[in-house]
């Protein structure tokens, strides 16, 4: 039976990080599930921009009216269903599913409005919540139509870099990793990606070049970090691609003649929002996470070295703080809201 009471993460003001408990009506809404979270994932970008209050939301709010505090975050989540709406009739309870949950112990969700899949049958559950990420990821591969043959260069290896990374692969396309840490390009590896470069060494752009004879196709950038740019521009060949993944956090300075304008260099912008939510016809990101839930239970996304920590929701202060202050270690951070159910 369903509990009475929610208990939901919540960011008071900046580097606050509390648990609330609210009451939950006593049954959903006509159109909604109550689902009970088995596990929730940190977004290591988004959710520690929000905590630090570094988001471009902050100083956007009029592209960004959420961006305020208190702040309850969270979007990728696996659980059960713990009831129906009257209305509802593709789900019941015991069903498991994947949904863009916050971190949160119950979620009230209207699958017409935000996705809510079953779950492969042949799938570890704690590895599903990554597939949210993998979609986000997937933004990168879309604008870029990357396929077999490409050569694909992939600024940054954090959880959205080594998935696009992963991705990219997947669509036959060649690829080359930078990134500033042996410990992320070493987990890289552990997922596929066996060529990497370190990104400070003075010969990086000069190693991409030299390993795609001559530029990369499509050179990814997944930090958002807005000085990667031009280290991005002077990796491409020719007419070739610069794909901008990471949300910026900042402005960047580029010599626009010379690295965009004379070699016809296309740069294009990769937010998850480049696909509508939801779609009566068309690709939308509802089928790209249906896909990505495949490809996870298929074992055509490596999840397991991307699974660095589990933390209860007791301890959501020190996880965030260990992602915050160990990049090189850790990246897939999962809250394991299980016990919390049960107590």
């Amino acid at each position: 039976m369903t509990s009475s009471i929610n208990v939901k993460t919540v960011f008071p003001g900046p580097n606050e990080v509390a648990l609330r408990e609210d009451e939950l009506p006593a049954a959903p809404p006509p159109h909604a599930v109550r689902l009970r979270t088995h596990y929730s994932l940190i977004s290591p970008g988004t959710e520690l921009a929000l905590l630090t209050q570094t988001h471009i939301g902050f100083s956007k709010p009029e592209t960004h009216p959420w961006v305020k505090y208190p702040l309850y975050p969270g979007y990728a989540a696996v659980g059960e269903v713990e009831a129906v709406g009257a209305d509802v009739t593709a789900f019941a309870p015991g069903d498991l599913v994947f949904y863009m949950g916050k971190h949160e112990l119950y979620a009230d969700v209207d699958p017409r409005e935000t996705p809510v899949l079953p779950i492969p049958s042949t799938a570890r559950i704690d590895h599903l919540p990554f597939a949210r990420l993998a979609q986000i990821a997937n933004s990168a591969c879309y604008v870029a139509d990357v396929f077999a043959g490409h050569r694909v260069a992939v600024i940054g290896l954090g959880l959205v870099g080594n998935l696009a990374a992963q991705i990219c692969r997947r669509h036959g396309a060649e690829v080359i990793a930078v990134d500033l840490s042996q410990a992320r390009r070493d987990i890289a590896a552990r997922c596929g990606i066996v060529h990497a470069v370190e990104a400070e060494r003075a010969d990086a752009v000069a190693a991409v070049k030299a390993w795609s004879n001559g530029g990369a196709d499509v050179v990814i950038e997944a930090t958002g970090n807005p000085a990667l740019v031009t280290p991005a521009l002077q990796m491409v060949r020719p007419r070739g691609q610069v794909i901008l993944l990471g949300s910026s956090r900042g402005a960047a300075e580029i010599d626009v003649y010379t690295l965009i304008h004379r070699p016809g260099v296309i740069v294009r912008g990769a937010h998850e929002t480049v696909l509508p939510l939801i779609a009566e016809d068309g690709l939308d990101r509802r089928t790209v996470l249906t896909q990505m839930l495949d490809w996870i239970a298929q074992g055509h996304l490596i999840i397991e070295p991307l699974h660095t920590h589990t933390s209860l929701p007791q301890e959501l202060t020190q996880a965030y703080h260990v992602l915050n202050t160990d990049k090189d270690h850790a990246l897939g951070v999962l809250v394991d809201w299980r016990t919390l159910a049960e107590g």
